[in-house]
């Protein structure tokens, strides 16, 4: 059958072009997939984070991390208000696992390093981060 002049199938370019996009639809799925698996893990390490800052934190920094749990009015100073720290993720992960008078801060803030392992520590900072963003 004889196309018009200009129609796609005088073209072979469109071919390898139709033939790559066959061929890149799996790599699209892959890295769909991809994302998709690592804002899950991303949810579940918020969650576990959130569970071990509810255990050993919440106390005196509060269950939404502003400084006022229960035991705070106990501390001189109070415990810091989380929400708005400008500290890196870096120093937060090394204050959890040496304490606040370690860190030349309150000696209010125990070590935890005996108690919470590194990746409880890392998804504690990721929780802190998470609560940063709110409100």
């Amino acid at each position: 059958m004889r196309h018009p002049p200009g129609h796609e199938d005088d073209h072979p370019g469109r071919e390898v072009t139709g033939a790559r996009r066959r061929r890149a639809w799996p790599l699209a799925l892959v890295m769909h997939l991809l994302a998709t698996g690592a804002a899950l893990a991303d949810e579940r390490a918020l969650r576990q984070g959130r569970e071990v800052f509810a255990r050993y934190c919440a106390l005196c920094h509060g269950i939404a991390g502003d400084g006022a749990g229960p035991a705070a009015r106990l501390h001189k100073p109070p415990p810091s208000d989380l929400r708005s720290s400008a500290r890196s993720d870096e120093y937060k992960e090394l204050i959890i696992k040496v304490g606040g008078e370690a860190m030349g801060r309150s000696g209010g803030m125990p070590p935890w390093r005996q108690e919470l392992s590194e990746q409880d520590i890392r998804q504690v900072v990721a929780y802190l981060r998470e609560l940063k963003g709110r409100p």
